[in-house]
């Protein structure tokens, strides 16, 4: 039997498990971005190990590699503490270490395939560099807090609940549902699942009601994230027949009694957002995660444009590309920040720009005729009638952000 340790590069983090699926392995981290060391247990020797990790190059499993035969020396110094020094010596001597080591393999698979997944989420989603850096930092906390436990460390309890602070159409629902997903795959969250509401599905007519209907959107979110849009509107004025303060005590009291099993997220505008938590005590001091969705500038717009234009196969020039980025620009301009629609107003662009494409087509004698580059193709004259329908004018002169990706 013979211990070997192998430091290397892999292809993809995912393929753990396959890559020594037939021997026993001892996964740490390596302190390095894009590299892992392993301490492996195998019946090969020197040249059919060799062997080994040069096909596991080959199949795409890890790229570049190095390894060696087990040292005491080589694991005494550096930067392996004693828990990694006492399970690597292990490997020596303990016949039974297998199953020990295919946990350990699992976990570190898992923790790779999350981190990879969300990466995946977050790749498709324009903007809100801070808001990922959040999650991804949340992984982290996560990951860390479990290696605690099992060194019988103390830790602070994980909060699940969020305030998502911004304008309209900045992400914030797209977001409660990536989280969802990931305190899913953390294993935080049994299902993961989001249930989105707002004021009107709380309250109702009578105190009953409103009692009721509160409880059954609650039950419905358990194990998952309850996402409550403008949750300020909950918030009764005094003397009045509103019964919003009831769905927010409810909302309260099931948050403590399962507070490991829903997490409640609450959006909202800034300003609005900070007064709603000022004025409850209770709100104040179970959020304690908050997310800051920032506006979208003319850019970030144009990019997610493209997305959606490109989903619907429509193509155009890069001139057009530009004109577009000069009509979110003035659309910024124009509207208050607070309540410009962001991601809303791109879809509603996108929506009346096939109206002027479509009409333009319909219009023109013997259209069925024509190839199919001629239904996708977006021209300066539908951006000119786009303009028109806006009530904005195009600068000549224009000293705008051209610098756009190129797709």
């Amino acid at each position: 039997m013979f211990i070997y340790y192998v430091n290397y590069q892999p292809a993809f983090l995912f393929k753990y498990q396959q890559l020594f699926n037939d021997n026993s392995v001892y996964i740490f981290d390596s302190k390095y971005e894009k590299t892992r060391s392993v301490f492996v247990r195998s019946d090969k020797n020197e040249v059919e190990f060799s062997k080994f990790l040069d096909q596991s190059v080959k199949k795409g499993l890890i790229d570049q590699y190095n390894f060696s035969k087990y040292s005491p020396s080589a694991v005494t110094h550096g930067y392996f503490d004693k828990i990694d020094v006492d399970r690597i010596h292990k490997l020596t001597t303990d016949s039974k270490i297998e199953d020990i080591r295919r946990i350990s393999l699992k976990n570190n698979q898992v923790e790779n395939e999350v981190l990879s997944t969300l990466e995946q989420d977050l790749k498709n989603i324009v903007g809100l560099d801070e808001v990922k850096n959040d999650l991804r930092d949340l992984c982290s906390l996560v990951h860390v807090s479990r290696e605690r436990e099992k060194r019988g460390l103390s830790n602070d309890p994980i909060s699940l609940h969020a305030v998502f602070r911004g304008a309209p159409g900045t992400g914030k629902t797209t977001m409660a549902r990536k989280l969802g997903n990931l305190y899913k795959n953390l294993g935080i969250l049994k299902k993961g699942h989001t249930v989105e509401v707002d004021r009107g599905d709380f309250t109702g007519q009578f105190v009953g009601q409103t009692e009721k209907n509160t409880k059954e959107i609650l039950n419905k979110a358990l194990d998952g994230v309850l996402f409550i849009d403008e949750v300020y509107s909950l918030k009764s004025n005094e003397n009045s027949n509103d019964y919003g303060h009831i769905a927010v005590e409810l909302i309260l009291k099931f948050m403590e009694d399962y507070r490991d099993r829903i997490a409640v997220v609450i959006a909202g505008y800034n300003e609005k957002m900070d007064d709603f938590l000022s004025t409850n005590e209770g709100l104040q001091s179970r959020f304690t995660n908050f997310y800051n969705f920032k506006n979208y500038s003319s850019r970030q717009l144009t990019e997610i444009f493209d997305i959606m234009m490109k989903e619907s196969s429509y193509s155009y020039s890069n001139h057009t590309k530009k004109r577009i980025n000069h009509l979110f620009q003035l659309m910024i301009n124009k509207n208050n920040p607070e309540y410009f629609g962001n991601a809303r107003e791109v879809r509603n662009v996108c929506g009346t720009l096939k109206k002027i494409q479509h009409k333009r087509i319909f219009c023109t004698p013997n259209f069925q005729d024509n190839d199919n580059d001629y239904f996708t193709k977006i021209t300066n004259a539908d951006i000119n009638q786009l303009y028109k329908k806006y009530e904005l004018k195009e600068v000549n002169d224009q000293k705008v952000d051209y610098k756009l990706k190129q797709t």
